[in-house]
């Protein structure tokens, strides 16, 4: 590719204005969107008018008379048009942990005959703890499995299987699992999934209605852009909400939240998984976020991130490739999820630490994984093609450095 061919797809990119919306330093490009997302520019002005008129000015007062308890729902409803759910059945409360939590117990309840949690051993650490602290305190009852990934997963899922328990995206690789089959494979058998979909939502195409997926979660502050540390989401399958008392029940969750009734009654549907109050200030950062998204057409979202995606591994094959980089991630890019990972020769920590100085943010995993994050909203394909010269520049020294 030539750099004609890059200005020409950003000039008929419809989401090139979507850029202006977030704050971005001059000449830094963040590609880091896996890990954190970029600062929406409406968040400052928002949360001033949030601490002055709302905080200081209405007090309590504001706890009915502003959007502090709507918001949950609202962004959740946000969210929703990118995972392809109902508005009603996902809820942006608590955090990543503490849903997957929620909705593993939820499984379990719904399916007490069976004993099995299907897991891989390489998902994202806090997956398998939450999983492990089930195992520990009901061992007698529970079993977590791991499934080989460099194996059909298909076959672990057998008829022992209470939950199919995946993150879709690897965090380090960008495999993508094929979660319409894992789905089908799991009604087959009476397993019910719950999927991470962290790495996902945002950038890649999702339908949880069409694929049948039972439960869902995601983190909030990755490509969604919901704040450092924002509330995380969790979408529920209609057919299960009704059905379970929640592991965790609090106030909030209530289906008469101001009777303050000693008796814990779930409200309807998804609302009876939140749990205290909600988290006033973290929800409006995030709502800035779900403003944005709200304006956005999702098929736009996931044809610009594939069209950014192909352009980056086309470059760095292009540009890299005879300095002996390698694509970690998969080739084809319905098989990759947000993030697209290299293995680099040598320490890769050190080829992150140089391009962070020339104003290209990375992320490194052991021992020499460098992956770039990108985001539909705020990347262009220019800086695809500056990422890919300066990863180039940087290598280049390093051969230097070795032979001198």
């Amino acid at each position: 590719m030539n750099y004609q061919d890059i200005i020409a797809l950003d000039d008929n990119d419809p989401l090139k204005h979507c850029k202006e919306l977030f704050e971005e330093r001059p000449g830094v490009i963040h590609l880091d969107a896996n890990s954190l997302g970029s600062m929406p520019k409406s968040v400052p002005a928002h949360l001033a008018q949030v601490f002055q008129s709302e905080w200081a000015d209405e007090r309590s007062a504001s706890w009915a008379a502003a959007s502090w308890m709507a918001r949950p729902m609202q962004i959740g409803a946000a969210i929703s048009r990118l995972i392809g759910a109902a508005p009603e059945d996902t809820l942006a409360y608590d955090n990543t942990t503490l849903n997957l939590f929620k909705l593993l117990t939820d499984a379990l309840k719904l399916n007490p005959d069976r004993q099995v949690i299907l897991s891989e051993k390489t998902t994202f650490p806090t997956n398998l703890h939450v999983a492990q602290g089930l195992e520990n305190a009901h061992s007698d009852q529970l079993k977590v499995a791991y499934a080989d990934p460099d194996l059909d997963i298909l076959d672990a899922i057998t008829e022992d299987v209470a939950v199919v328990y995946l993150s879709q995206v690897d965090y380090r690789s960008g495999r993508r699992f094929n979660m319409e089959q894992i789905n089908a494979k799991a009604r087959s058998v009476g397993a019910l999934t719950l999927w991470d979909l962290s790495h996902s939502a945002g950038a890649i195409p999702l339908d949880v209605e069409g694929t049948q997926t039972d439960f869902a979660v995601g983190c909030g502050y990755k490509y969604l852009c919901g704040g450092p540390g924002g509330p995380a989401w969790l979408y529920i399958n209609k057919k299960h909400q009704n059905k379970i008392w929640p592991e965790i029940s609090g106030w909030i969750g209530h289906a008469n939240i101001f009777s303050f009734s000693e008796q814990f009654e779930p409200a309807e549907g998804v609302l009876r998984h939140m749990t205290g109050s909600p988290q006033v200030i973290a929800n409006e950062i995030f709502w800035c976020a779900a403003e944005i998204w709200n304006s956005v057409d999702p098929h736009q979202v996931w044809a610009k991130h594939r069209s950014l995606s192909e352009t980056f591994v086309t470059l760095i094959k292009e540009q890299c490739g005879d300095l002996g980089v390698e694509l970690a991630s998969p080739e084809n890019c319905d098989e990759r999820g947000g993030h697209v990972c290299v293995c680099i020769p040598g320490d890769g920590s050190k080829i992150v630490d140089a391009l962070k100085k020339k104003n290209i943010t990375s992320s490194f995993r052991s021992p020499n994984a460098v992956r770039f994050g990108l985001s539909p909203l705020y990347h262009s394909h220019a800086d695809m093609w500056e990422a890919t010269q300066q990863l180039r520049a940087v290598l280049e020294e390093q051969v230097m450095t070795t032979q001198a």
